[in-house]
């Protein structure tokens, strides 16, 4: 079984069957839950019998705090119930203070932005809803047209794609296609806003998502949305918090998988003091003393991780805009290694990799692709997330093996899990060897019985060696028919490089 999470961020989610208490503790927590059922008619009905919305993510349901209970029991009694949760609210992350200019530190000065084509990347910002007579904002487009904007929402967006008009300020790529989706309200971000407000991007079909909100609640929702975006070629972009002064606790979306992390710098290319600091920052940005638009027509001067996330959207679109060769896995890495260092040598968990670097970024070798993403877990690639559709076999017990190059990280890309098939009696050998001696790649088979890798049940062989050894797993198939089996590779929390490459074989063993 994979270790489980200790005091790491963003450590690999289970479905979690959380349900709230009854009697009068209920009243201290959330208003609404999430359910997750199978997919088909008889969960829709048993959740419209208990008043419960669909969200926009098939087989995720939202439900008054009291009826959750019941609506939980009844679909486990049809073995239905797939997970149950809390339905957190986040809050945006921003402040205000003084004025600097910031976008000379991202985009050098003489370096020309791209042509905005209409059939280009979209940059979806998730966020209040913006003034659209700002002329800055011009061309920037709204999901709901006259929805009551407010400021966070128009800054936002102003760093992402402010024109180049003569006026005011300029964003990171001035003119960018650039659609502001309305996501929550005054009070904050419920998980479920979050999960339409994803799934309205994939429908919109952007190439980038913003995300300048979170909560310190992990929200499994919120991941199965997120890992679909992914599937669908979307990089995600997350602030990593305000709270580094305030106990520092990690942020979601920003901490979860498949998102990339964005911290703050001061006026000096310094981590600002508020920005929240762990393992699951990715890069970083300006995010204090900057200039943003503000309804009105006006402009005003912003702190926050807010702000710094839509710059690396912007600068993730420019590059996905020049480099179409790149899916979302590669472009989101590409920003990752091409970082300027900018505080302790390397990683660290301040300012990540660096200060996002646009040029370096558009320059670079492409990095590895892993092209099976999302496979987090066995719901991924067996069919019970989204399409009910099964990924194809990874090995489908042929007499020529397979072999799968392909990369882990124990925050981002927690666990990387392939479908087998195995004819009656055969003996397999499974082998995962890293890339590198200090990476630290573990391997584990389960048989079909499993429903997940983070769990016991279903598993027929585990190899844990340390870092820069391979990890072997032999196993029979005994029964007197093929059977289906996964095979799990993870990064072991204890691992000293939370990443690693590997090569994974599957063939037959004489």
């Amino acid at each position: 079984m994979l270790a489980a999470p200790g005091s790491q961020p963003a450590a690999p989610m289970a479905p979690p069957t959380l349900l709230p208490p009854e009697g009068r503790a209920a009243r201290a927590v959330e208003s609404t839950w999430l359910i997750g059922a199978a997919r088909g008619a008889r969960s829709a009905a048993i959740a419209r019998d208990h008043g419960a919305r669909a969200l926009e993510v098939s087989g995720v349901y939202v439900v008054s705090t009291p009826q959750t209970r019941s609506l939980a029991a009844a679909l486990r009694a049809e073995g239905l119930l797939r997970f149950s949760e809390p339905d957190h609210v986040g809050r945006r992350e921003d402040a205000e203070d003084d004025f600097t200019n910031w976008r000379s530190a991202v985009v050098p000065p003489g370096l020309a932005s791209p042509p905005v084509d209409p059939d280009g990347p979209l940059v979806a910002v998730l966020d209040s809803p913006v003034d659209l007579a700002h002329p800055d904002l011009n061309g920037v487009q709204q999901s709901a047209p006259g929805a009551p904007f407010d400021e966070h929402g128009t800054a936002v967006a102003s760093m992402v794609s402010a024109a180049r008009n003569g006026f005011g300020m300029v964003g990171v790529w001035p003119g960018a296609q650039t659609l502001v989706i309305p996501t929550g309200d005054a009070t904050g971000i419920a998980c479920s806003e979050s999960v339409d407000a994803i799934f309205e991007s994939v429908l919109a079909g952007a190439t980038v998502i913003n995300m300048s909100y979170g909560s310190p609640e992990q929200c499994f929702a919120q991941e199965l949305a997120l890992g679909l975006a992914r599937t669908n070629g979307i990089v995600s972009v997350a602030a990593s918090g305000n709270e580094f002064q305030e106990g520092n606790a990690p942020s979601f979306p920003a901490a979860s998988p498949h998102v990339l992390s964005v911290a703050a710098t001061d006026p000096a290319g310094n981590s600002s003091a508020f920005s929240t600091a762990n393992a699951a920052v990715d890069l970083s940005a300006p995010g204090e003393q900057v200039v943003a638009a503000v309804p009105g027509g006006g402009h005003a001067l912003v702190d926050g991780t807010s702000f710094s996330a839509p710059i690396v959207s912007g600068v993730a679109g420019w590059v996905r805009d020049r480099r179409p060769d790149l899916d979302a896995g590669q472009a989101a890495d590409l920003l990752r290694i091409t970082a300027r260092d900018i505080d302790e040598p390397g990683f660290d968990d301040d300012t990540g990799f660096g200060l996002v670097d646009l040029p370096a970024a558009l320059d670079a070798d492409a990095p590895r692709g892993d092209a099976r993403e999302v496979n987090d877990d066995i719901g991924w690639v067996n069919g019970d997330f989204f399409d009910g559709d099964p990924e194809p076999y990874s090995w489908d017990g042929g007499r020529r093996g397979a072999i799968i190059r392909a990369s882990a990280d124990f925050l981002k890309d927690p666990v990387d899990v392939y479908r087998i098939r195995v004819p009656a009696g055969q003996r397999v050998r499974v082998l995962v060897k890293p890339l590198r001696g200090d990476q630290d790649p573990d391997l584990e088979v389960f048989a079909r019985s499993a429903d997940t890798v983070f769990e016991a049940r279903g598993s027929v062989g585990d190899s844990v060696r340390e870092a820069g050894r391979s990890d072997v797993v032999r196993f029979t198939n005994r029964l007197n028919f093929t059977r289906q089996y996964f095979v799990a590779v993870y990064v072991p929390e204890e691992a000293e490089t939370l990443n690693a490459e590997y090569t994974l074989t599957v063939r037959r063993d004489r």
